[in-house]
């Protein structure tokens, strides 16, 4: 979809959380702004497993091998786009700026 001046937006089918969800992804300039909605509860979940920080994401994947697989691929996205894609969920009061 083109919203004019170059600015796009589009569906991003995100499987794992709940059925249907998508994410919403515009364009802006070079980079892509993505509302992953409840894809994450953290952002922290973004990292990998590895990370103490993202015991939350391993737990809550542990057994939801879709959730999992999600979560999988957004990691997969922003370290293969990092310079080019800014994700942001809907939980995570960190992500937003204070007012």
């Amino acid at each position: 979809m083109s919203l004019g001046s170059g600015t796009q937006a589009v569906l991003l089918p995100l499987f794992g959380h709940t059925l249907g969800q998508c994410g919403v992804a515009v364009r802006d300039g070079s980079r892509w702004l993505v509302h992953l909605g409840d894809a994450y509860y953290l952002h922290c979940e973004l990292s990998t497993d590895d990370d103490p920080v993202s015991a939350l994401a391993a737990h809550r994947g542990a057994d939801d091998v879709l959730r999992r697989k999600s979560l999988e691929a957004l990691r997969r996205l922003l370290r293969d786009h990092a310079g080019e894609v800014e994700m942001f969920g809907y939980h995570d009061f960190a992500e937003f700026p204070a007012g």
